[in-house]
């Protein structure tokens, strides 16, 4: 059963014009199922799961893809990721603004207790996309510095039920000065 309906929502995907390239089974798993009133060690089925990822870039037509996979054999749809094209570009962007901001809140604490800001002797990098909420502070003695670069145009989307807004792009470094 299983096979079938990962024929047909594959089949699905296919005559909807993503590209052999942009679709992967990710996932399989194939777990037996117990009925212990009957037996502990015999299985009364096998329940198998296998999942596809897909990277669909027409966003306008989104709604009606979904819909699709759900009517052709797809049981659960679950880790949408709205991306930029671009990502390289806005997170190295994203990264230098976090840089900046790090050496700026480090001249302000040191100029308030009277102190320069020497040279660095550690950094660190995260690089996130999405919904990053998580503006935070320090942490252990070291400063975290994060910044959002904004990806541009509102959504493409012209059907109403669907809000992609504007995806951030954010990074998140660890800067750790020397005081001169």
């Amino acid at each position: 059963m299983n096979n079938k309906s990962i024929a047909k929502a594959l089949d699905f995907i296919k005559n909807s014009g993503v590209k052999e390239k942009d679709v992967q089974t990710d996932f399989l798993s194939v777990e037996p199922n117990y009925d212990h009133s009957l037996s502990r060690t015999k299985p009364t089925f096998y329940l198998v799961r296998k999942s596809i990822e897909v990277r669909f870039t027409r966003i306008q037509r989104f709604e009606g893809f979904v819909t699709g996979l759900l009517t052709n054999g797809v049981t659960t749809i679950h880790g949408i990721d709205f991306r930029s094209t671009e990502m390289r570009k806005h997170r190295d962007t994203a990264r230098a603004m976090a840089i900046r901001a790090a050496r700026e809140k480090a001249d302000a604490l040191a100029a308030e207790l009277g102190v320069k800001r020497g040279k660095v002797y550690n950094i660190t990098a995260n690089d996130w996309s999405g919904w990053a909420g998580g503006y935070w502070g320090g942490r252990g003695g070291a400063m975290f510095q994060n910044t959002a670069q904004n990806t541009g145009a509102a959504s493409e989307v012209t059907d109403r039920t669907l809000s992609v807004g504007q995806i951030s792009i954010s990074a998140s470094v660890s800067v750790s000065f020397l005081i001169e």
